[in-house]
């Protein structure tokens, strides 16, 4: 199951930024090579007229702030931000993110500015087209599926991606296996600049393993269980010791959020996999090898 109530842009096979309708997952071609699925937050675009962008003016808060786009041309920031962004050819983008004070921003445009975006955080994101003078806003990604228990094994099995965070900071995001419910769940995690394994039994029991700084390049990441161990192995390597657990039960979905629909993983998914059975360290490492 998908969802995102609104439509949004991918980059393609051919490199060309393309508009892919209401509630379709995008496929998303950037940097090349083979695309990985695109699950993004909310974002709102504070540009109007993108397509090719004039002079305007926009209200902004005193809170951190990320511009871009394409072409060959500037934007030059007065009123609450001074500075400028300029371009560095017609197919490549160009950002910038600052931190403004409250007020009016005006952007001034010279030369060729396409594909313009203005978007609170430090996260550019995908390109938000806006044919209006005022904002728009893209809705969040979300993916689950429900009714998998003849596939997964509560007793042993691993959970297996292969993914990249959209920052190298920023809110938590998760992926995972579990009876749809903060308890029996096994996730994969981004948090705080950190990337996770994390093991909940029946009875509310946690266990975190933390394997360090998260960049966005792609990472290849396991975590197995059984009814007594919880290892995780990220990019070839055991980053755990083995910690004794309790069996899980009733593990019946998989899910691009915590379980319960929260948290939903924001990042680029290139492979998700689920084994009934739990690997060896020997093949969790020859799996999680980039």
């Amino acid at each position: 199951t998908f969802t995102r109530a609104s439509s949004a842009t991918r980059v393609n096979q051919s490199g060309l930024i393309e508009l892919v309708a209401t509630g379709v997952p995008r496929l998303d071609y950037t940097g090349g090579g083979c695309p990985s699925l695109l699950l993004e937050p909310q974002q709102t675009q504070l540009y109007g007229e993108t397509a090719t962008m004039a002079t305007q003016t926009k209200t902004v808060t005193a809170v951190e702030h990320t511009v871009g786009f394409y072409g060959t041309g500037t934007i030059t920031f007065t009123g609450t931000y001074a500075g400028s962004l300029v371009g560095t050819g017609i197919n490549d983008r160009v950002e910038l993110t600052f931190t403004p004070t409250a007020g009016s921003l005006i952007s001034t445009v010279s030369g060729s500015v396409t594909s313009s975006q203005l978007v609170t955080g430090d996260y550019l994101g995908s390109y938000i087209p806006n044919t209006t003078t005022g904002t728009i806003t893209r809705i969040a990604d979300a993916a689950s599926k429900t009714g998998l228990s003849s596939y997964i094994n509560s007793t042993e099995g691993v959970l297996y991606a292969q993914i990249a965070a959209l920052t190298e900071g920023g809110a938590t995001a998760t992926l995972s296996i579990s009876d749809g419910s903060l308890s029996n769940r096994v996730l994969i995690v981004f948090s705080s600049g950190e990337l996770r394994g994390q093991f909940t039994n029946s009875s509310g029991t946690s266990i975190i393993d933390t394997s360090g700084s998260v960049i966005k390049d792609f990472n290849k990441v396991a975590c197995v269980y059984t009814s007594t161990t919880f290892k995780l192995f990220v990019n070839g390597s055991k980053i755990s010791g083995t910690a004794t657990v309790t069996s899980l039960t009733g593990l019946n979905k998989i899910s691009l959020d915590r379980g319960d629909g929260v948290l939903s993983f924001e990042g680029r998914v290139k492979e998700l996999r689920v084994y009934s059975t739990a690997l060896t360290d020997a093949e969790l490492i020859t799996l999680t090898t980039l």
